[in-house]
């Protein structure tokens, strides 16, 4: 699993990997984990409005989940992972820049705003799409491992962020959302130069586009250059040749039948 490869194993492994640590390095538990903190300590509420709206941002996360099951085939993992990420920066960017002004209440309460698009967009491109991203470039014999290690990878980062993040609050305040705001940027030219699309491919299809590959770099202009196969229109000339056997022995068994 370790190995390059012809099949390009490690090289696959790795792409499994970087989104899961991606996945908590957005900041994810910084919102979630701390959503009430972060309304109470650096927006102002006080402790039972900070409950209530912590509770209620959960709407946001529901709607990025239908959203993403809507368009996660639609509009392809590669895109929405970058939509995400890019939407993700900026959420963190503005968030920081009004937490850098307390005295300003209008611009404190508009902080808020920021906090559920930002549920929203991570939802929509990154809660589960790097699982499906890890079991589609897998290695056919190497999946559950290079899934296993995968999630392995998201779990030890969300530990280190849950830890870190109390330090950083304490030392230095707003300023550590723009940590992350930072990490996200530099996931979207990650995922542009180095994550292929695997929307609307079947498995066989993903082999090809890693064994036309000769390094990191061609992935993605390999899966781009790839044209996709129909698989319903595959599964109609397989029955179609089936058919045309069927046919053509029964003409053949015809005409045995005639000559005898």
């Amino acid at each position: 699993m370790f190995k390059m490869g012809p099949q390009r194993s490690l090289h696959r492994v790795i792409l499994a990997a970087i989104p899961q640590m991606f996945l908590q390095m957005s900041g994810i538990n910084v919102i979630a984990q701390y959503t009430p903190v972060v309304f109470e300590q650096f927006l102002g509420f006080d402790a039972f409005d900070s409950g209530v709206l912590a509770a209620a941002s959960q709407f946001a996360v529901i709607l990025g989940a239908i959203c993403c099951s809507w368009t996660v085939d639609r509009v392809g993992r590669r895109k929405l992972m970058l939509i995400s990420a890019t939407m993700m920066s900026i959420c963190f960017a503005c968030l920081s820049g009004l937490l850098a002004h307390p005295e300003n209440r209008t611009g404190i309460k508009a902080a808020a705003f920021f906090i559920y698009f930002y549920l929203f967009v991570y939802v929509l491109g990154f809660l589960g799409i790097p699982f499906l991203y890890a079991s589609e470039v897998a290695v056919t014999q190497f999946r559950a491992p290079t899934t296993g290690l995968s999630t392995a990878v998201s779990w030890l980062f969300n530990f280190i962020v849950a830890e870190v993040t109390p330090v950083g609050f304490a030392n230095i305040g707003w300023k550590y959302f723009l940590v992350y705001c930072c990490i996200n940027a530099l996931c979207v030219p990650t995922i542009y130069f180095f994550f292929p699309e695997t929307a609307g491919r079947s498995l066989e299809e993903i082999d090809e586009i890693f064994l036309a590959s000769n390094s990191i770099l061609d992935t993605v202009n390999v899966a781009k250059g790839l044209p996709k196969h129909e698989h319903r229109e595959l599964y109609a000339e397989e029955e179609g040749k089936e058919s045309s056997s069927q046919v053509a022995h029964i003409d053949d068994m015809g005409r045995r039948d005639e000559v005898a």
